[in-house]
């Protein structure tokens, strides 16, 4: 099986709920999540493969920019096209409160030149809100593997 969370960018939200999945994130520290911020990364246009859990799960990030549920139902349906289930491709949106103005703020900087890694306080803004995330990721594995 396969995991695509995707939001905006692939590398903020999306991969910190790719790692809290994965259990790679014990505690609050973002620094030490690879490829964490770097929109260079995102600008790929790729998903970004994270890792495997003990139940052999690939996981797996995509930036879709600013509209997630039509992107998540794109994909969804090419997955149905390509004769795929949700046992093969399970694609979860990660939106967060803010997360807009995140990403954009972000992108801005990005194409700016200024900053390809997090500003601070994107990084910042994404703490506060680690134990929603938390939350809400525990609960979509709980409920993927039952």
């Amino acid at each position: 099986m396969k995991v695509l969370f995707i939001a905006p960018t692939a590398v903020h939200q999306a991969l910190i709920a790719g790692n809290i999945f994965l259990d790679w994130l014990p505690d609050d520290n973002l620094s030490n999540i690879d490829n964490f911020g770097d929109m260079r990364a995102d600008a790929t246009g790729m998903p970004l493969f994270i890792g495997k859990d003990e139940n052999d799960t690939e996981v797996y990030t995509l930036g879709v920019g600013s509209e997630i549920d039509m992107l998540k139902k794109t994909i969804e349906d090419l997955r149905y096209i390509l004769d795929y289930t949700e046992d093969d491709l399970v694609v979860y949106p990660i939106e967060i409160k803010g997360e807009p103005f995140l990403s954009l703020w972000a992108k801005l900087l990005a194409q700016l030149g200024w900053d390809y890694e997090s500003p601070t306080i994107v990084t910042k803004s994404l703490k506060q809100r680690l134990p929603e995330l938390r939350t809400i990721i525990e609960n979509f594995k709980t409920e993927l593997y039952s």
